[in-house]
């Protein structure tokens, strides 16, 4: 009799547990908004973007990983695979908690009609839910690939939160996050000193005289930490972050960069550096028309960058890449020309709609013998492995709408807006920051700062350009 009753309720137990989530859900929802009303907006996206980045940094101390040089790895192929994913997962899940949290309440406040979003913001938001649907959803009908993830729920929901708080927020928000980033990156050098197993690679084919070494640091790659270092070092130096340079941020994100040996997050620095003091420069002298030059540079820049992009595709597909470069390490791209073919060829195989969400997921690798790959390494390769060209049709219009914005914010921001999103456009040439199937990383969190410029910038002129900001200083009735 005892066994009947509990075999009843070992059985009902996963239905009785999905009715109590479907009804805390909306109760969460409701706590959530009640606190949200309590805060400003700029504190809301810094606590996203912010616990990004530090749940990141948690999820790498607590792998306890192991950094090896490129010569153990050859001789080794089994070395780092012992990390400790389990405690790591918890970090993330705790963060992914935090995150949907704050970003639950203000969609509830949506729903419930508190909030509004600007018309700039919905259109970015509908371009992006077109990428985010044509990336993963479609692909459960017309693609190889059937698996679904709750993970892909995430995205959409931080996203749509971004896009209603960001034309309020987003400017006292950035200062906020650089304190974090530099938190993050302050930590990242102090961990080369005292746990250098961890956050160093040795034996590294440095570029630099003198240095065979790479700071990893607090990210899951030097190339993720060297995108962060980069901003933080342009946002340091950039009035609209702050009115003069703290020498000792500066160092810390300058020297922090400088050891990631991070080359395209280089470009992104100097490319920053050049447009955010040229600006404060002209801006100083009283030039008028600010930015209208430096803009078109940057659009320029975009165009120059994104057609690189679509060059450098058609080169590895016809096999010229080779002929061109005469260095084998370039050839290969450190092996991605081979993670890049497979991609195309998947392409090839699938156009219209590509091979689905499992391109490059733990099977796929084990199938092509490719463990290190987690993704296509360039964007342009993994939106076309994944969705085939109606993934790209999508992404490309939604990189239109969000590079547009954060041009039209030029003056307003003093270039910022348009140089992140610059860095995410160039880091799409090595690596696929802009996946959604999990927010997880720096890469995520650049692309995410580049939606929340995007999202805020039309909103941040017109108020600024608005005839009663000259009446701002006056009060009613004096």
């Amino acid at each position: 009799m005892i066994q009947d009753f509990l075999a009843v309720i070992f059985q009902g137990l996963p239905f009785i547990m999905a009715i109590a989530i479907g009804l805390l859900i909306p109760v969460l929802a409701a706590i959530a908004s009640v606190l949200a009303e309590k805060w400003t907006d700029s504190s809301k996206i810094a606590v996203i973007l912010g616990a990004l980045v530090i749940g990141n940094a948690a999820s790498v101390v607590l792998t306890g990983r192991v950094l090896y040089s490129e010569q153990e790895l050859i001789l080794n192929s089994q070395l780092g695979l012992d990390v400790q994913q389990g405690r790591a997962a918890w970090a993330g899940r705790l963060t992914s908690g935090i995150i949907l949290f704050v970003s639950i309440g203000e969609i509830f406040r949506w729903a419930t009609g508190k909030r509004v979003m600007t018309p700039a913001a919905k259109q970015l938001w509908w371009a992006l839910l077109a990428f985010y649907i044509a990336s993963y959803w479609v692909g459960l009908v017309f693609a190889n690939s059937q698996e679904v993830q709750v993970s892909w729920l995430y995205a959409p929901i931080v996203f749509t939160a971004l896009a209603l708080m960001a034309p309020t927020g987003y400017k006292n928000a950035i200062v906020k996050i650089e304190y974090v980033i530099l938190t993050v990156l302050g930590l990242s050098l102090l961990g080369a000193i005292f746990v250098p197993d961890m956050t160093i690679q040795r034996g590294y084919s440095s570029w630099l005289p003198g240095f065979s070494i790479r700071l990893y640091g607090l990210a899951e790659h030097a190339n993720s930490l060297g995108i962060v270092a980069a901003i933080a070092v342009i946002m340091e130096l950039s009035p609209f972050v702050r009115k003069r340079m703290n020498p000792l941020y500066f160092a810390i994100a300058a020297f922090a960069l400088i050891l990631t040996q991070s080359k395209t997050s280089y470009v992104v620095a100097v490319v920053g550096i050049v447009f955010v003091r040229f600006e404060d420069i002209r801006s100083r002298f009283g030039a008028r028309n600010v930015g209208n030059f430096s803009s078109v540079v940057m659009v320029a820049s975009m165009l120059v960058t994104a057609m690189g992009l679509l060059v450098f595709l058609v080169l590895v597909n016809n096999g010229r890449l080779e002929r061109i470069l005469d260095i084998p390490e370039a050839i290969t791209f450190t092996g991605r020309t081979r993670i890049w073919e497979i991609t195309w060829n998947e392409f090839l195989s699938n156009p219209i709609f590509g091979y689905g969400s499992a391109i490059w997921d733990l099977k796929y690798r084990y199938e092509h013998n490719i463990m290190a790959a987690g993704q296509a390494h360039n964007q342009v390769f993994q939106t076309l492995g994944q969705a085939g060209l109606f993934g790209l049709v999508s992404l490309l219009w939604y990189l239109y709408l969000m590079g547009r914005s954060c041009l039209k914010s030029w003056e307003v921001t003093s270039g910022l807006a348009a140089i992140v999103f610059l860095g995410l456009l160039i880091r799409c040439f090595s690596e696929s920051p802009m996946r959604l199937g999990a927010l997880s990383g720096m890469d995520a969190f650049v692309h995410l700062l580049a939606f929340t410029f995007a999202a805020s910038s039309v909103t941040a002129i017109r108020r600024r350009q608005s005839p009663f900001n000259s009446m701002s200083g006056h009060v009613v009735g004096k």
